[in-house]
């Protein structure tokens, strides 16, 4: 791992990714207001080979640095994604939002940013409505024109759709200053929304206040951990409901040993964003 004035906060790779075959991997990009991230996936054998992680501290302008230091942005894949992490977005039935201007719906519940995206859910009739800033927007059509692009919120929906399979789950995903919670019940979100938060404190604080809004249980309704947790985090949750479980890397893919000896739930979004989009 390495940091420095160079922003990098990992840099993982090993010698099985070939350049000269690059049409052979899938890239999948994450970026979110303070980092770009990503992960590359050999597609025959499902073994991620690489893994990238940088900080960017002011604008989306310093991607472009980032592509012009690591050749390896620039080559053509066979398929690429990107996760828009942490943007405003809000979830509304597909039939009310192909029948309601989407600025409209979106201002309802969060802010409106100058570009407005929607995904669709693949295991239900549900859009997702998000907006992004006009900087990101044009920086991902100059470098990455043929991407699939979708919301973090989206991605993790349908990931921990396909993890769990009946009764309901309370999922965290917790990325730089915010948390999403996304509630699965019989195969279905049951809610979903993200907040920003400063200490364990808040943490704990959102999780109790939608287990009182929802009326979970905090005995029977389990908590599954995912991105940036810290032990102390855990701590703090664990005190108050005791069915908490670090959640893991997706089981269809092999990692190289740096991968492997990271955290397990911490890039659950980034390697699952393949499955998803």
């Amino acid at each position: 791992m390495e940091t420095g004035e160079n922003n990098t906060i990992i840099n993982f790779h090993d010698k099985s990714f070939i350049s000269d075959l690059s049409e052979e991997y899938h890239l999948s990009i994450q970026i979110s207001n303070s980092s770009f991230t990503y992960c590359i996936l050999n597609i025959k054998n499902f073994h991620y080979c690489l893994l990238k992680s940088f900080k960017i501290e002011s604008k989306f302008s310093e991607i472009s640095k980032i592509i012009s230091k690591n050749p390896e942005l620039s080559l053509k894949y066979s398929t690429t994604s990107i996760g828009l992490v942490n943007f405003p977005n809000t979830l509304v039935p597909k039939e009310i939002s192909e029948t309601i201007d989407s600025k409209e719906i979106l201002a309802l519940n969060d802010n409106v940013l100058d570009v407005i995206l929607k995904d669709n859910i693949k295991a239900c009739e549900i859009t997702n409505l998000y907006s992004i800033n006009s900087d990101l927007n044009e920086t991902i059509n100059n470098y990455f024109p043929s991407a699939k692009i979708k919301s973090q919120s989206s991605i993790l929906i349908d990931a921990f759709l396909k993890n769990i399979k009946k009764d309901v789950s309370v999922n965290i995903y917790l990325k730089d200053d915010f948390m999403n919670i996304i509630i699965i019940n019989d195969q279905s979100p049951l809610f979903q929304n993200k907040f920003n938060f400063s200490s364990k404190e808040d943490i704990l604080y959102y999780i109790l206040f939608t287990y009182q809004q929802l009326e979970l249980s905090p005995e029977d309704v389990p908590i599954y951990l995912y991105g940036s947790v810290t032990d102390s985090c855990f701590k703090i949750i664990y005190d108050y409901i005791r069915n908490v479980k670090y959640g893991n890397k997706p089981k269809e893919f092999t990692y190289i040993k740096e991968i492997n000896q990271l955290e397990n739930q911490e890039y659950f979004a980034l390697f699952s964003q393949v499955l998803c989009v």
